[in-house]
């Protein structure tokens, strides 16, 4: 660069620059925060206290409160078919409401 060319001042393309610093902040925040629940989460339950607490639900009757947290949770993708796999693209196909990722694994949790 020489003298010649334009330099930018503090305010010129403000919204793009400032936008995107934003934007990065915010993605990066969120991805911290989730990785570090994800950590808390993997080291605080194993699949034996998983499956300890499931079975004490059973034999004390709160199943129905468990299917009640697994029908308004969602779990799986809506957007996606359970059973559709296109072979060219390698991606899953549009998920109707008969079909579709989320009732695929409710339904085998129920």
């Amino acid at each position: 660069m020489n003298g010649g060319d334009k330099r930018l001042t503090s305010w010129e393309n403000k919204l793009d620059r400032y936008g995107m610093g934003m934007v990065s902040g915010v993605l990066g925040g969120t991805l911290t925060s989730a990785l570090s629940n994800y950590s808390i989460l993997k080291n605080s339950i194993t699949t034996e206290t998983a499956m300890q607490t499931l079975i004490h639900k059973i034999n004390n009757g709160e199943i129905d409160n468990f299917k009640k947290i697994i029908d308004t949770t969602d779990i799986g993708n809506k957007a996606l078919s359970a059973t559709k796999y296109n072979e060219e693209t390698h991606s899953w196909e549009a998920g109707t409401e008969t079909d579709n990722q989320d009732l695929s694994v409710k339904q085998a949790i129920k």
